[in-house]
């Protein structure tokens, strides 16, 4: 029995033995193809460079390809940083190709900056795992990110690029990697040193969300459309957006709550303030659409735009005294405010109609007609100050005010006014 369990080590301590020297023939082996092919990635690096021939990036796109596809080189941030190089240089001669005016290959530029990035996040990463000593690399995130940071706002080129064309999942891809880009390890440090991307993350978010709109992707609109939202020109359209992504969503809360919340922000929105009222209307609940314009003015009774909306709603539920009462208090709060001039003295226009409706049994010869034209003629003298703010905040969007002015001075007996603005009506090809 001794003799078998000798025997049985001895076994095991040389099949040890011969394990052990097995892994240090596979690590020798495996040290000295890393080197071979590491010589070669090296001197692929020699022939990159932005002013390279075709000849020695090609050559250096087949050792970089033979690299990218060794077990070996395969884990070596190197291998990534040069294959990032030569796709930096290839872009760079396509964009440099686009300066001059010259032909060149559009799809393959913006294909050449994507892989540039790749690769150099991939080399990026290895470069932070911590060697034997604990130690890490940063060349290729504070040299090649500080670099290439002033092309990462191609990629929204490219995604317009691709919109244009209708190729929206491509657009979108492109904005995204845009955006997505600026959070990584790699890129986050040089895009955060450059104030000016803030400015323009929040001015280009509204192209990923129309792309995305395109596509029928609502999860994807909702991604960037809160950035933007805070966009000067394109926050309203945004806004928008996002409420058709809440309701084909189904969502309804967070729908009629984005309704709500626009008609705050934007009160002169029609759209926005027609689907809160259609909502209410369908769902026969114009209480709660009444207490909630209550509630926004409680807390701010003289607020300008609160009142507008009141007016607004009141105008669409045909209860014209009342609209009239809050577009004036609307203009009294803020007299630069178009939009209420137009619709108070909209109001008055209405009024006079519907008082002389009321009128058509008075005979045309007897006295009392006479006071009935005075009363008519009140109305359009109330509404004719309205529109002449209107004109004069803004005297070139005539077809705003110039039909109704035109009217008003027509009924005062204004000639000489209502010529004038017949001018312009025609000058602007509205009459």
């Amino acid at each position: 029995m001794k003799k078998v369990l000798f025997v049985c080590l001895s076994l095991a301590l040389c099949a040890n033995a011969f394990s052990a020297d097995a892994a240090k023939e596979e690590a020798k082996l495996a040290k000295k193809l890393t080197k071979e092919i590491m010589t070669k990635v090296k001197e692929a690096k020699g022939l990159i460079s932005e002013t390279a021939t075709q000849v020695n990036l090609n050559n250096a796109s087949k050792i970089v390809d033979e690299a990218l596809n060794n077990q070996y080189a395969q884990k070596e941030a190197e291998t990534y940083e040069v294959a990032g190089d030569l796709y930096k240089a290839r872009y760079l001669q396509e964009s440099f190709k686009s300066y001059d005016k010259k032909q060149f290959d559009t799809v393959g530029m913006y294909n050449y900056l994507v892989k540039a990035f790749d690769y150099y996040i991939i080399c990026d990463s290895l470069q932070h795992i911590p060697n034997a000593k604990g130690e890490v690399l940063n060349t290729c995130r504070t040299e090649k990110a500080k670099a290439l940071e002033p092309h990462r706002p191609n990629l929204l080129h490219a995604g317009l690029f691709y919109l244009k064309k209708d190729q929206n999942d491509k657009a979108y891809e492109m904005f995204d990697l845009y955006y997505e880009l600026g959070k990584t390890p790699f890129m986050k440090e040089a895009v955060d040193a450059n104030p000016q991307n803030a400015k323009m993350d929040t001015a280009c978010a509204y192209y990923p969300t129309v792309a995305a709109l395109k596509m029928g992707d609502y999860n994807k609109v909702l991604k960037y459309v809160d950035i933007a939202i805070e966009d000067s020109t394109y926050g309203e359209y945004s806004y928008q957006i996002r409420n058709d992504a809440y309701k084909m969503m189904g969502d309804t809360a967070k729908w009629v709550a984005a309704l709500q919340e626009g008609v705050k922000r934007y009160p002169s929105n029609e759209a926005i303030c027609m689907e809160l009222i259609g909502y209410y209307n369908e769902t026969k609940q114009m209480d709660k659409l009444d207490q909630f314009i209550e509630e926004m003015l409680a807390g701010d009774p003289t607020n300008a735009k609160f009142n507008y909306v009141k007016g607004y709603v009141l105008y669409n539920r045909e209860k014209f005294a009342d609209a009239h009462k809050a577009f004036q208090a609307a203009v009294d709060s803020d007299p630069e405010f178009v939009d209420a001039w137009l619709n108070l003295g909209l109001c008055y226009l209405i009024e006079a109609q519907e008082y002389m409706q009321k009128q058509g049994n008075v005979s045309y010869n007897s006295a009392a007609y006479k006071k009935v034209m005075e009363k008519e003629k009140q109305y359009y003298q109330g509404a004719k100050p309205c529109y002449e703010k209107a004109r004069k905040l803004i005297p070139n969007e005539v077809r705003k005010w110039g039909l109704r002015l035109q009217e008003i001075y027509y009924k005062l007996n204004m000639e000489k006014e209502m010529k004038e603005v017949e001018s312009q009506l025609k000058s602007a090809g509205i009459i």
